[in-house]
């Protein structure tokens, strides 16, 4: 920050400079020491936050509970007993175990089953 002086008058000359010249001018040169400070600093500690060219976020998963529903309807087509449908449904993921229509064509491969009996 300039030191401020009177009008006219040389900031080489200490007699001229004005008394709150420090005090005034601290806050302002405290402020421009962190911004540059962050713009040297990077991206880590925020130097491109609310800026207009910055990525947006991207998740690092995506959500895929389509696929896994088809793979286990197709897998619980395949049991050939009451037991081996109790245990592929058991080992399906979380997500496709709760979902209708895995839980529904399991109890229709369970009454399909039932009926062969």
């Amino acid at each position: 920050m300039p030191i401020r002086v009177d009008k006219g008058k040389n900031a080489s000359n200490l007699e001229f400079i004005k008394s709150d010249a420090i005090s005034t001018g601290l806050p302002a040169a405290v402020s421009f020491e962190i911004k540059d400070a962050a713009d040297r600093i990077g991206n880590i500690f925020g130097g491109n936050l609310n800026r207009k060219d910055t990525l947006e976020f991207k998740p690092m998963y995506t959500d895929n509970t389509e696929e896994l529903v088809k793979e286990a309807i197709e897998e619980i087509n395949t049991a050939r007993n009451t037991e081996a449908l109790r245990q592929i449904f058991m080992k399906l993921h979380p997500k496709a175990r709760v979902d209708e229509r895995v839980i529904k064509a399991k109890d229709d491969k369970k009454e399909q089953l039932s009926e062969n009996v």
